[in-house]
């Protein structure tokens, strides 16, 4: 009994001071994909007809010191915006923040409805945990466009209710 409870309090000891420097470092930031993206959306559109679907806002977590890069890819049939924290993030688990992705002629992947601005219906995917863990996902169709979104987004509430919220603020923006 005194073993596990020594072991409880090295534990403690050190993994709260951790947890404080790691909240105490990171910060979030609302980002107006719209206005922060115009470049990468201007690219973007010369490579497609496809409408850029984009919420007003999102809040990402940001680790003090670190900005977020933001990649795009394009062509005929599909457009993605990807962000990442730092220059060299590459889509990998530990950096990745989020992704729009819009492809004419898909269909949506998963099941779980979700009822979104003006009536669209969405399907979402939970974050999943295998090796890595996948970030929650939204797909919803516009027409013979699939659209999807992959966020990590910070703030309070669910990550449906999250990407439900992102998804509604797309679709009631409009095409950018």
């Amino acid at each position: 009994m005194r073993r596990i409870s020594l072991i409880a309090t090295v534990v403690t000891v050190l993994v709260v001071p951790f947890a404080l420097v790691a909240t105490a470092s990171a910060a979030v930031r609302v980002v107006e994909p719209a206005r922060a993206f115009r470049r990468q959306i201007t690219a973007v559109k010369r490579h497609t007809k496809i409408g850029v679907l984009l919420p007003d806002r999102v809040a990402i977590d940001v680790p003090s010191g670190h900005g977020v890069e933001v990649k795009w890819s394009s062509n005929r049939r599909t457009w993605t915006i990807a962000l990442g924290i730092g220059p060299r993030c590459g889509g990998a688990n530990a950096c990745f923040v989020g992704e729009f992705t819009a492809t004419r002629g898909e269909q949506p992947a998963f099941t779980r409805r979700v009822r979104l601005h003006g009536g669209v219906t969405g399907y979402y995917k939970p974050s999943t945990c295998g090796a890595s863990c996948s970030p929650p996902q939204l797909q919803w169709r516009v027409g013979d466009v699939l659209y999807d979104v992959q966020f990590r987004a910070a703030g309070r509430g669910s990550d449906r209710a999250k990407l439900v919220a992102i998804a509604d603020s797309a679709l009631a923006a409009g095409p950018r």
